[in-house]
């Protein structure tokens, strides 16, 4: 069962607009003011594609979307959107990766799209809604019925995993923070977060690619044998060998 909310992207899109009314418009500048100009963007569950009208012209706009109507929808408008569960579909490489109301959909598996998203691209750029002990501030999530009739149901993630949602913006910066330096800043009731040099174990600006060998050179050379490096799909995600040195 899917929510009103979910059936029709024009209605999901005034919805929102209205819950949030003026910082509808101020969430999606500020995350197309961190994405910046140039960019190849990643717009992971983007729903009716409301950010690719706020990027920089410059900036190249990919989508994925599990609902295959607000997919149909986006293709329609001109958009380069596919249709496909994000934990299936294999990520291609970006400079940025934007997670919009997503992560709270997704829970308990919120810390698996961040380092799958995470491998494809050079930085984060994330937006969820705050939490506040004793204050509901995920109307769409007010209560089972509303939930389900009229709410944040989008036939996928349950009602209970939803409600489980409880990052403040300082916990938020918490979790954020192991993958990179994280900065975050409170949108009306929302949280935008960006977050890129990734670090090492130890808590240190990461430099491992400086020692990779085949990863993200595909077509190059191998630096052992000079074969040419191939890249495949591998439960979803992309894999890079060389074929004479790692033999499948």
């Amino acid at each position: 069962m899917t929510s009103f909310l979910y059936k029709n992207p024009v209605i999901y899109e005034k919805i929102l607009s209205l819950i949030h009314r003026s910082n509808f418009s101020k969430r999606y500048k500020l995350i197309a003011s961190l994405v910046g100009k140039n960019k190849k963007v990643l717009d992971l569950g983007c729903g009716s594609g409301v950010l690719a009208k706020y990027l920089d012209p410059s900036c190249e706009y990919v989508g994925i979307e599990a609902n295959s109507s607000f997919a149909n929808y986006c293709q329609k408008k001109g958009l380069n959107v596919v249709s496909g569960n994000l934990f299936e579909v294999e990520f291609p490489e970006v400079d940025v990766a934007v997670i919009s109301d997503v992560l709270h959909h997704i829970l308990p598996n919120h810390k698996e799209l961040l380092s799958k998203a995470q491998s494809c691209t050079k930085a984060l750029v994330i937006c969820e809604p705050k939490h506040k002990e004793g204050k509901i501030t995920d109307i769409l999530c007010f209560n089972r019925f509303f939930f389900n009739l009229f709410g944040d149901n989008d036939g996928i993630n349950s009602y209970e995993s939803m409600k489980s949602w409880d990052f403040s913006r300082p916990s938020l910066q918490r979790l954020l923070s192991e993958y990179g330096k994280a900065k975050t800043f409170e949108v009306g009731e929302s949280i935008v977060a960006s977050v890129d040099e990734y670090l090492d174990l130890f808590g240190q600006p990461g430099k491992h690619e400086q020692n990779l060998k085949v990863f993200r050179k595909n077509g190059e050379h191998c630096s052992r044998c000079s074969t040419i490096i191939k890249k495949i799909r591998v439960g979803g995600r992309g894999a890079y060998f060389c074929p004479t040195c790692q033999k499948l």
